[in-house]
């Protein structure tokens, strides 16, 4: 569960790991994260080595998404089921050569996911016991970029992607609980974020009286410690 000051805390001290021809390289989280800004361009002469994970564990390619220009995006898992040492892998290849490689610093490295819109996608995965984070990346002048504002996490294990408002891009729709008065007895929410200017914005929570939304919702979300919302469901 991360929620109030424990998202804010783990933000501050999120780092990313990339990983290009110039090896890896280790930045603090910010505005925005251009995944492999500090590496050398993509060669298809010269693939990217794979991750220290994939060469001393097991990683499998679990899904592939082309996005144009010959590139694709893959997800790969890493470890076992329940291996919560491993984290998820990301690969961007051109013309089925790896270019760039991503270590995902949160989310499971068993159960990833991609969808992907032209050259935005969002990476899905549950994260802990019942947590599940969200994270948009875009593909830009042949790199991964992955803003640092267009990240959620939710507190139930569904977070889905799905273009909320008509305008091409996919946003995000997440499964909250009020914790009141606990997390086993709190009252589900669904939550939704519109995508645009790098960011994941709030939009509005609807009661959970039925399946997740499919477009943004406005009304005010719940009251939940931290917060600074009054309104109650």
């Amino acid at each position: 569960m991360l929620a109030g000051g424990a998202w804010r805390k783990r933000v501050a001290a999120r780092r990313w790991v990339i990983i290009g021809a110039a090896g890896a390289v280790v930045v603090a989280a910010g505005a925005s994260v251009a995944l492999g800004n500090t590496s050398a361009p993509p060669s298809t002469s010269a693939p990217a080595a794979l991750p220290r994970q994939c060469v001393t564990g097991t990683c499998t390619k679990a899904q592939t998404v082309s996005v144009g220009g010959g590139y694709a995006i893959s997800i790969w898992h890493a470890g076992a089921l329940g291996d919560f040492r491993t984290k998820p892998v990301v690969e961007l290849s051109r013309d089925g050569v790896a270019v760039q490689w991503w270590l995902w610093p949160v989310g499971d490295g068993w159960s990833g996911a991609l969808s992907c819109r032209a050259q935005q996608c969002v990476l899905t995965d549950g994260d802990g016991a019942h947590s599940s984070v969200a994270q948009v990346v875009l593909l830009r002048g042949g790199r991964l970029v992955a803003p640092a504002r267009a990240a959620v996490v939710a507190d139930l294990p569904t977070v889905l992607a799905r273009d909320l408002d008509g305008d091409g891009d996919l946003d995000v729709v997440a499964l909250d609980s009020d914790y009141t008065p606990n997390f086993a007895q709190g009252h589900l929410f669904w939550h939704t974020y519109r995508f645009g200017d790098d960011r994941l914005a709030s939009t509005g929570c609807v009661p959970k009286t039925g399946p997740a939304p499919t477009r943004l919702v406005t009304q005010p979300c719940p009251s939940r410690a931290g917060s600074g919302r009054t309104t109650t469901y």
